[in-house]
């Protein structure tokens, strides 16, 4: 479930701000640059945290399967 709930935060949250920041001319930054970029950093933490609670229950559920 952590799993699912780190692509659908990439998707639904991450996503959006990465296509208006490639949108942006490259020289310079969207108006409220400061602003998304604390936003993604805030989704881009949740999404993290939530692929390692995924991978540690998948871990502990493979050596609770090995300790039977």
């Amino acid at each position: 479930m952590p799993g699912k709930l780190g692509v659908l935060g990439t998707t639904a949250l991450e996503l959006p701000l990465n296509m208006k920041t490639l949108k942006a001319p490259p020289d310079e930054p969207p108006g409220d640059w400061a602003e998304l970029r604390a936003h993604w950093n805030r989704f881009n933490r949740l999404r993290t945290l939530c692929a390692v609670a995924g991978w540690s229950c998948l871990c502990l559920g493979a050596l609770v399967e090995a300790s039977r």
